[in-house]
């Protein structure tokens, strides 16, 4: 079962290069002129410098790496029937910033998917109180870290008494004077268990956030 806010997804942008496909430009050929050879001349006699090509591609930031994303659960197991989150933290590099639900003059909110097993219920995001950014016309979001939690119900009578698989599937649009998209997707895998249990410090799955 899965639950999704519609995003846009971010995709690779073509590149042309020196392969097949790639333009190739064709230069006429004039009559060389005595000034011309002389200038030539002398520019081979000149020292050679070194030029190092600076790639736009490598120093560009993604929107993967202004966002570092990470998921943890409420629980440390999963009792039948008893409801529990999964949490989302946002960690973006600084003046960078996500959006909220209702992203006001621009922007989108961030999307999660949660595939979870045969019986379980997802609920709707759980959106914490945005700040305003300012400007023609504000938008709303988050800066700095942002957690946003998904409530989960599991079945009363579970079909598997096997550890639960959920994957998470995230992607957000990240600005600050350009936007750029990312994505990833990250896993957890919760047991059940006949007794109650809430996250302990130190647990892989939830960080302590609750």
């Amino acid at each position: 079962m899965t639950m999704r806010d519609e995003t846009l997804r971010s995709e690779p942008v073509p590149i042309l290069g020196g392969g097949e496909g790639a333009r190739t430009s064709f230069v006429g050929r004039v009559p060389a002129s005595p000034i011309l050879l002389v200038i030539f001349a002398l520019c081979t006699c000149l020292p050679a410098r070194s030029v190092r090509a600076s790639s736009p591609v490598q120093d560009q930031e993604t929107g993967a790496t202004l966002v570092d994303t990470t998921v943890f659960a409420s629980v440390d197991a999963i009792r039948a029937g008893v409801p529990f989150e999964i949490a989302v933290r946002y960690r973006m590099k600084p003046d960078w910033h996500i959006y909220w639900r209702n992203a006001g003059g621009s922007g989108m909110p961030p999307g999660i998917v949660l595939d979870v097993p045969e019986g379980f219920e997802v609920g709707p995001i759980l959106w914490p109180t945005p700040r305003v950014f300012p400007g023609a016309e504000p938008s709303y979001g988050y800066d700095g870290e942002a957690v946003l939690l998904v409530p989960v119900t599991p079945p009363d009578e579970p079909t598997s008494t096997s550890p639960a698989r959920i994957t998470i599937e995230l992607d957000w649009l990240v600005c600050k004077k350009a936007c750029l998209f990312g994505a990833r997707t990250h896993e957890l895998v919760l047991p059940f268990t006949s007794e109650a249990t809430e996250a302990t410090e130190g647990s892989p799955v939830n960080l302590s956030r609750f």
